[in-house]
């Protein structure tokens, strides 16, 4: 059973990712659990993890954009709030892999732990291109994240943050 639902979400995955009419993509998400706001769209972008929840697990508010090489994991659960806009390559994360320490391979592929969390950005927030955002993190409204930044923790408030780990900068 477990193989036919992946080989279901692996097929609507390479549809979004080769549908060229990118309102549709919004109304097939839909269509397979996920909440998607008024004019929101989704340009070209992978998912993660979509076979063990499909899309419940991605709530968008109204005018996202997330756009081409975008990756969004759902293991857990992703919330967009109104007018975000989501770069180029950027990964937005919802769980983390715990690995005990000093261990050789085999043992640590049998410990691992996922840590499933909820990854929320909230309105009014730009993440700039191949920026990473990890999972359980808050992004307070009206930020800006810069290119190529890792948020690793959460942001509580308004501004412009850049760097791996980002900083605040004004």
């Amino acid at each position: 059973m477990n193989v036919i639902k992946y080989g279901f979400y692996s097929i609507i995955e390479t549809f979004l990712w080769l549908n060229p009419i990118y309102i549709l993509n919004a109304y097939i998400l839909r269509m397979f659990g996920a909440e998607i706001g008024r004019n929101s769209r989704f340009y070209r972008v992978m998912f993660l993890n979509v076979e063990k929840r499909g899309f419940k697990g991605l709530q968008v508010g109204k005018n996202v954009r997330v756009n081409k090489g975008a990756i969004l994991d759902l293991t857990g659960k992703i919330y967009f709030g109104d007018n975000v806009t989501v770069s180029s390559g950027t990964m937005v994360f919802s769980h983390l892999q715990m690995f005990a320490r000093n261990n050789t391979i085999p043992e640590m592929m049998n410990r691992k732990r996922n840590m499933n969390y909820l990854t929320v950005i909230s309105n009014n927030v730009y993440i700039g291109a191949n920026s990473v955002v990890q999972g359980g993190v808050y992004i307070d409204e009206e930020v800006i994240i810069g290119c190529n930044s890792l948020v690793n923790r959460s942001i509580n408030e308004k501004g412009t943050y850049v760097g791996s780990p980002v900083r605040k900068i004004k």
